[in-house]
């Protein structure tokens, strides 16, 4: 019997509701892009239709799910995992073949401080702003997100050199925005690094002829605070010597 639009339609209506039919007539055989209101409609077809027969025809039918060009174009490596390109660029970046490294680096000095952006900004808006002034370290772009994935208004830009980054403070910084806010371009703070004071192992003596008994195992002592240690020692001048007088000998009367 032959397979009609109309047959086809009759028999694939009893699933639900079609929103869109289009019969492909080939050379001994015939197809059909179907597609339905829902998911779970279009699961009962493929299901109830898998390697079955219609009802009034002899030869069995085919039903799949319509592969989308995404899906059709997708590559596998050798082990069966898809990947696209956002894979080789993450590749490259973790090499260390590029300048500057495998990822951003929150303390050079050609790192940029961003303030006052809208909240719709994501890292391709910062390399359409920033890159034309100089080369990026890779994954020198970074925006801050709330939880919801709008931008905090702050981000950091990486370059490679500090003749791009101080060109970008020239251009950028100051810029009137339209609502009246200026946008806030500058060298990022360093943090100041905390120096941690050595401490001191004392290790006592161990008493001849024998080991050293529990209770002297080595202790490790705090630091003395900054503020009871000693700013200065004061050295008390030495005292003016005085010359000592000499003795005094009584007159002996002579003797006859």
């Amino acid at each position: 019997t032959e397979v009609t639009e109309e047959r086809l339609k009759t028999i694939l209506g009893t699933f639900g509701n079609m929103t869109e039919f289009k019969m492909i007539q080939g050379q001994g055989k015939s197809s059909a892009l179907v597609r339905f209101s829902s998911i779970k409609e279009a699961t009962a077809v493929v299901t109830g239709l898998k390697s079955a027969s219609l009802p009034g025809f002899s030869d069995s039918v085919e039903v799949r799910y319509a592969e989308n060009m995404q899906a059709r174009n997708q590559r596998y490596a050798g082990d069966g995992t898809p990947f696209g390109i956002e894979t080789i660029v993450k590749g490259f970046q973790m090499s260390g073949l590029m300048p500057g490294g495998t990822g951003y680096s929150s303390s050079s000095e050609n790192s940029l401080y961003i303030a006052g952006l809208p909240s719709d900004t994501n890292d391709s808006h910062l390399y359409r702003l920033f890159s034309p002034l100089g080369s990026i370290a890779p994954k020198g772009v970074h925006v801050m997100l709330n939880e919801d994935g709008t931008c905090k208004g702050i981000a950091f830009v990486n370059y490679l050199d500090s003749a791009s980054a101080h060109m970008a403070i020239s251009i950028y910084n100051g810029t009137i925005m339209p609502d009246g806010t200026r946008l806030k371009v500058a060298i990022k703070m360093q943090k100041p690094q905390v120096m941690q004071q050595p401490q001191v192992l004392v290790t006592p003596s161990i008493p001849a002829g024998g080991t050293s008994p529990a209770a002297s195992k080595p202790t490790v002592m705090p630091p003395t605070p900054a503020s009871t240690r000693p700013l200065a020692t004061t050295i008390a001048p030495p005292k003016a010597k005085v010359a000592a007088a000499p003795p005094v000998v009584a007159p002996t009367e002579p003797t006859t």
